[in-house]
């Protein structure tokens, strides 16, 4: 059974109907985790292996030749999304009534937990394609096949609608925001969940970092290897 809807919803989506059916377990049985009943049928209930977060291979400048390969009328809709990192089923769920212009805001209909309903602010060159975006013109589904034509038509082959959410967590990540600020962004319950992003940040730096070590070694006279083993004072360009 578990392969047939893994098929389906893929292991995130099993997992999260593992946590559903958990937490009503609990609740039916007087909140009582420990019970017989609930560890029974939860053991029989395997977690499934999600797979490592995405990291979609695009950069800003990427994102901007894209969108050259989409018609000038929807172009505002992809960067709506980018730009506020909203799911695109939130985004699809806007309508004019959750733009407020007087604080250049919007509301934003949570589509996963009751805490991604929030209201996000924007400045005002994000305000103008916003505003243009919603609502949306087009059905998901000409909104996921468009982006799909256009990123094949730029070069870029396997890229989501859902990464441009990815993107507008990583390109901050990247600019230095700050991992609470990302976090809030993006509406995560718990850091741990935006924490992928920032190690991705982190790796760069730590690679960076190696590499600035290893060139200032090499360029130290100290440490400059003289000798193979001890004892031999070859030189390594004398060994063939």
């Amino acid at each position: 059974m578990q392969q047939s809807y893994l098929g389906l919803i893929g292991p995130a989506g099993w997992n999260n109907v593992r946590r559903m059916v958990s937490r009503f377990l609990t609740m039916s049985l007087r909140n009582n985790k420990h019970h017989p009943f609930r560890i029974e049928v939860m053991n029989s209930f395997p977690t499934a292996k999600e797979p490592p977060g995405r990291v979609p291979d695009l950069t800003p400048e990427g994102f901007w030749r894209i969108l050259s390969q989409i018609p000038e009328p929807l172009r505002p809709c992809y960067v709506t999304l980018v730009c506020t990192g909203m799911r695109p089923g939130e985004y699809l769920r806007c309508e004019e009534a959750d733009l407020m212009p007087d604080i250049l805001a919007l509301r934003v209909p949570g589509t996963k937990t009751a805490a991604s309903a929030d209201v996000i602010r924007l400045d005002e060159e994000s305000w103008g394609w916003v505003r243009q975006a919603i609502p949306c013109p087009i059905s998901h589904g000409v909104l996921a096949s468009r982006w799909k034509t256009a990123c094949e038509a730029a070069g870029y082959v396997g890229l989501r609608l859902y990464d441009l959410r990815h993107c507008h967590a990583q390109w901050l990540a990247n600019a230095g925001v700050p991992e609470a600020r990302i976090q809030q962004s993006l509406r995560h319950r718990t850091p741990a969940m935006t924490r992928r992003y920032t190690m991705q940040r982190d790796k760069g730096e730590s690679a960076a970092g190696s590499l600035k070590w290893l060139s200032d070694l090499e360029s130290d006279p100290r440490y400059t290897p003289r000798r193979i083993r001890a004892g031999t004072r070859r030189r390594w360009d004398d060994v063939a």
